[in-house]
């Protein structure tokens, strides 16, 4: 949380509106506490939601990847007419997250779960599987499309797609541009970016470098990236140098 405010505010300018779903007791608490230090301007740009149906007239929820836990602790929250102390004793007080840590998670889990445990759950392996099948299934199918990072899927095959994966299941694609939404998905929901939370102040910095000194810089921040952390991105770049190199064909220079 602490977090996602403080990028709001490194880049309130270009923010429109934030929306905090489901905020639990200490979030509410937090925003009262720091609600003296935050503009009247800023500080209507964050609202607090309690369920997903009060976003329906802002957003296109069904063209949206929302985590089935986040659905499912939405749906009992609706059940109980909106009032937390219906749903057992403690509830809520815990985010939706935290409730998640608490189930038991399947062994063919892809998604949401972190890098270290896909290696541990697949014996070693160190790249994860949704990302080495989609990486080979582009080189070998779709690497010379137009747009093939640029245009979206359907947000209902996406899910579909995130629960065959989650499920062990075997996955073929259909939508040439599926398997890069797929593999942005991958990423996107990371419990921790393959860049760190750590290491986030650090590269933003680097873009503010003199050109002499950026290269030394980025050298200096991935190798102080976590091992498995490491492994993956030398993988994704490796992979996007050859996307770029077909961008006569498929548009994607950067």
């Amino acid at each position: 949380f602490l977090h996602l405010i403080h990028v709001t505010i490194r880049y309130k300018k270009n923010v429109k509106k934030v929306y905090i779903v489901h905020p639990t007791m200490f979030i509410r608490i937090a925003m009262g506490v720091l609600k003296p230090f935050i503009s009247a301007k800023f500080g209507r740009k964050l609202s607090q939601v309690k369920q997903l149906g009060q976003l329906s007239g802002v957003l296109y929820l069904d063209q949206l990847a929302i985590p089935a836990p986040v659905s499912e602790y939405d749906k009992s929250i609706a059940t109980s007419g909106g009032d937390r102390s219906k749903m057992g004793e403690g509830t809520q007080s815990k985010s939706v997250f935290h409730a998640t840590l608490t189930k038991a998670i399947p062994d063919t889990q892809q998604f949401g779960v972190a890098l270290v445990w896909l290696k541990e759950k697949s014996k070693g392996e160190d790249i994860p599987f949704v990302v080495r099948h989609c990486v080979e299934y582009i080189k070998a199918n779709v690497i010379r499309v137009k747009g093939i990072f640029r245009r979206a899927a359907a947000a209902s095959t996406v899910r579909e797609t995130k629960q065959q994966f989650n499920l062990g299941k075997p996955v073929e694609f259909e939508d040439p541009h599926l398997p890069c939404v797929i593999l942005k998905t991958f990423f996107r929901e990371l419990p921790s970016p393959l860049l760190t939370y750590e290491l986030y102040d650090e590269i933003m910095t680097v873009h503010d470098l003199p050109q002499r000194d950026r290269v030394s810089a980025v050298k200096k921040l991935v190798a102080a990236l976590p091992s498995q952390n490491y492994v993956v991105l030398r993988y994704l770049i490796k992979f996007l140098v050859e996307v770029a190199g077909c961008s006569d064909e498929n548009k994607m220079t950067a």
